[in-house]
């Protein structure tokens, strides 16, 4: 188990409602304010993963690496916009906090994959 951090999540924008609705709990949010009343309202923490398959192992998820962030909480969302010119989609920022996280390897079971 190593020590905890932060986790910058780049998200795509939706087109009919705010980016961070993908998120679980913050459905019909409209603002920072918002965001944080949910987070508060339900205090539950989540589990994100970070999964890495390298080329050509799609169906063999024992070759996938990564990390399983536990605890995870939203501080901060970016609502201003970054327009990239040239490419079809407008990305948000979210920065979360996590307290540690496990590596996720071949030789253990894994709630992502049921192997």
């Amino acid at each position: 188990m190593l020590a905890g951090g932060t986790l910058m999540l780049t998200i795509r924008e939706l087109w009919n409602q705010p980016v961070w609705w993908q998120l679980a709990g913050l459905a019909g949010t409209w603002s920072i304010v918002d965001i944080f009343a949910a987070l508060a309202a339900n205090p539950n923490y989540v589990t994100a993963a970070l999964i890495i398959k390298p080329p050509g192992t799609a169906n063999s998820p024992g070759s996938w690496r990564g990390k399983l962030y536990q605890n995870v909480v939203v501080v901060d969302v970016n609502d201003g916009d970054t327009v990239t010119v040239g490419a079809l989609a407008v990305t948000k920022g979210i920065t979360c906090a996590y307290t540690h996280y496990i590596p996720l390897n071949a030789n253990q079971y894994s709630p992502l994959t049921g192997q």
